[in-house]
């Protein structure tokens, strides 16, 4: 049986495939220090676009404390 393609991501509620509008970069710090990051966006009409790999990126960050910040 064949799998489902990733890509394009699929909206939802409408069930229509995004629109790739090509590529743009995004840096961000890690504790390794930062990190410039190439990634894919994805636009569709009336939904706006968005990107999967901010969402990966932005749920790794909510996981990290600082140090200077627990009491």
């Amino acid at each position: 049986m064949r799998r489902k393609p990733l890509f394009p991501p699929v909206d939802a509620t409408t069930g229509r495939r995004l629109r790739n509008k090509g590529s743009e970069n995004r840096s961000t710090a890690t504790a390794n220090g930062r990190m410039d990051i190439k990634r894919r966006r994805w636009y569709l009409p009336g939904v706006g676009s968005c990107s999967p790999l901010d969402t990966l990126l932005n749920k790794a960050q909510a996981t990290i404390r600082r140090r200077d910040k627990i009491n």
